[in-house]
């Protein structure tokens, strides 16, 4: 994933950020405050979705990350399924359960605009997760 900056340029009497200039490495430009609470015109074009982990063991949690295209664009609300809810299931937002062995796919879709999506697969075992290696502590 690239690296964005995100620079202020102007602060009004009250020291509240009113125009800010992003840089990421293939964009730069200026944005304002109106521009940013502007869904219209900051809508993501595409999103990619990433995991810590996308091995997991039976019960455990994990999180998903949100990373709209262009890096400026609003974070969308989504819907999350995942294509075998008997292995993993949507457990609130962006979170997910290790429910069952096996493997699925986990589809995430902007609730606006059903077009844009992204996909991450998982896969699940009913192995014993041993902290540091060690077994039998």
């Amino acid at each position: 994933m690239e690296e964005v900056k995100i620079i202020p340029l102007f602060v009004d009497g009250d020291y509240n950020y009113k125009v800010w200039k992003i840089i990421s490495p293939t964009e730069e430009f200026e944005v304002s405050d109106q521009e940013v609470y502007d869904g219209e015109s900051h809508k993501e074009e595409s999103f990619e979705i990433s995991a810590s982990r996308k091995e997991l063991f039976v019960g455990e949690v994990v999180k998903l990350v949100i990373v709209p295209t262009p890096a400026y664009a609003n974070v969308p609300e989504v819907i999350i399924e995942s294509s075998d809810e008997n292995v993993i299931k949507a457990n609130g937002q962006a979170s997910l359960i290790a429910v069952g062995v096996g493997d699925a796919t986990v589809t995430v879709t902007d609730a606006y605009n059903t077009e844009v999506s992204s996909t991450i697969l998982f896969t699940v075992t009913d192995g014993v997760n041993v902290p540091d290696g060690k077994e039998g502590e």
